[in-house]
């Protein structure tokens, strides 16, 4: 798909290093918060 306007979520899908290190980080931080949480409460 080639889009001209750029979307909000364009960001998410490049492939490069640094963003893949970013979304894995976010990743990481979402699912330890929902562990996090499932164990407390």
């Amino acid at each position: 798909m080639k889009s001209a306007k750029k979307t909000k979520i364009s960001w998410w899908q490049t492939d490069c290093v640094k963003c893949k290190r970013i979304r894995a980080l976010i990743i990481w931080a979402i699912l330890s918060c929902i562990i996090y949480l499932w164990f407390l409460g």
